[in-house]
């Protein structure tokens, strides 16, 4: 009982925390686009195919240092990103 509640706390801060640092990586990318000149539109996909991206890409990596033959995991970062860019675009239309 005391160790479920103990991970539901943990979890509780975890989530509070993700949060709170989403909001502070947001203002800062829209402050530093605005000072490049960047759109928003721009800035957002490119957020959200590097935070996607980025467990598929650790996965190849270890994949290719574990002497994996397969190259799946190069395709799941590529599909992940021919998904990103529409979907993001038709959700900010």
């Amino acid at each position: 009982m005391i160790v479920e509640l103990i991970l539901s706390v943990a979890l509780v801060i975890s989530l509070i925390i993700v949060i709170k640092s989403v909001n502070i990586f947001v203002d800062n990318i829209v402050e530093v686009g605005s000072v490049f000149g960047i759109s928003e539109t721009i800035l957002g996909v490119t957020a959200s195919a590097i935070g996607t991206s980025l467990p598929e890409f650790g996965s190849a990596i270890i994949a290719s240092l574990s002497e994996s033959t397969e190259i799946r995991e190069v395709g799941c970062v590529i599909g992940s990103n021919i998904w990103n860019i529409p979907g993001i675009l038709v959700f900010r239309l």
